[in-house]
Order: structure tokens, then sequence, then C-alpha cells
């Protein structure tokens, strides 16, 4: 075989033909998991914030959802409490202080971990 020859396949891998060699580097073409805070409530006293997030995992796939628990005394510490794979995203409603009430909407649950310390988390279709 003369020459070199270059074939890009669909995912990604380049395959370098020469003189019979083969070499199959893996190209990274900047694929990026891009997590963005779609909406954040914080209860009436400040004591505590829920944030949801969304997370685009790329063009063929749907969305993902977290919801996470900050408290003002820990900010440097949050909970996810919820976790949720394609469907709608996850509202969230502060029925008082210490309660957090989640309607999941038609996404299918990954996680549901109500587990931050002096708070009810709820989960509500």
């Amino acid at each position: 075989m003369t020459g070199c020859k270059r074939v890009a396949s669909v995912i990604g891998l380049i395959t370098l033909s020469c003189l019979g060699l083969v070499a199959l580097p893996f190209v990274w073409l900047g694929c990026q998991m891009e997590l963005e805070v779609i909406s954040e409530l914080t209860t009436a006293d400040g004591s505590a914030t829920a944030r949801v997030y969304r997370q685009n995992s790329g063009a063929m796939s749907s969305y993902n959802y977290h919801v996470e628990v900050v408290k003002a005394s820990q900010p440097r510490e949050g909970w996810i409490v919820y976790r949720s794979a394609g469907g709608d995203a996850p509202t969230v409603k502060w029925k008082s202080n210490q309660i957090l009430s989640i309607g999941t909407g038609r996404g299918q649950e990954v996680s549901f971990e109500p587990s931050v310390p002096d708070m009810i988390i709820v989960r509500e279709p």
C-alpha cells in the first residue's frame, strides 16, 4: 500500500493506516455536561435555599435534574436530595422554613435522599 489514508468514524475514533500500520488514537471533541441553575427558592426566614439544576448531557439525550438544599448556616455544604432523568423539571416549594416539597412531574426518578439535618423533604407527584 502506498501513501497514507485517514478515515474518521462516527464515534470519534480516527484510524490512520500507513504502510499497513494502524493506530487508533481517541479524539475528544469537546463533549461537556453543562449544569445550570434553572430555579432557586429561599425560605421566608432565609435559613435555606433550594436550587433546581438542569444537566445537559448532549444533543441526543434528555436533561437530568437535581435538587440541592443549602443551609445559610453551612453555605459551603449542599445536600442533593432528588435526582431525575428526562421528563419535566421538578418544582420546589417551601411549605415552612423546615419543610420542602418537591413536585416530581413526569421525570424518571433516579434517587430521593431526604437527609438534610433538621429539615423534612417530601415528594409529591
